[in-house]
């Protein structure tokens, strides 16, 4: 949810860096310093980075995400 000015600004800013490509909404999620819910919280930009930038043939990309929210016991 995106409340008050400063959180539609920064909505903004993420709807201006899709237009121009993956390294440019990696750079905007790295500038907003958002983090990772687990425990480490881990920076989300960097880990974006992570990924290749380009497909190798016979060689698929993989995203793994952990969709659940609660902790470990």
């Amino acid at each position: 949810m995106v409340e008050g000015g400063r959180g539609a600004r920064r909505l903004g800013q993420y709807q201006g860096a899709v237009g121009r490509g993956q390294d440019a909404i990696i750079d905007v999620v790295k500038a907003s310093g958002l983090r990772g819910r687990g425990g480490a919280g881990f920076p989300t930009g960097m880990k974006w980075s992570f990924m290749p930038k380009e497909p190798k043939p016979g060689k698929p990309n993989f995203l793994v995400i952990n969709a659940d929210e609660s902790e470990p016991r």
